[in-house]
């Protein structure tokens, strides 16, 4: 999983499957996200909105890229 302020400059952030539960912050309010695994499209950037005392999550649904597939092979 990808990250950042800006959009145009995403970094790797998580390594999925990623899961924790805390109290603490994670930082993610404001925070552009995008799904990228080897074999699949990238996902759509989205952005977190700013949240508050609230449960927050991130889910991609990526879909299987045949063109990508048949380059590795």
């Amino acid at each position: 999983m990808y990250c950042g302020y800006d959009k145009n400059n995403l970094n790797l952030c998580y390594i999925t499957p990623f899961k924790v539960k805390t109290r603490r912050p994670l930082g993610w309010s404001n925070k552009y996200f995008q799904g990228k695994r080897e074999g699949y499209q990238d996902s759509i950037i989205i952005k977190h909105p700013v949240a508050y005392n609230r449960v927050a999550w991130v889910k991609f649904n990526l879909i299987k890229d045949a063109l990508k597939v048949k380059k590795h092979q």
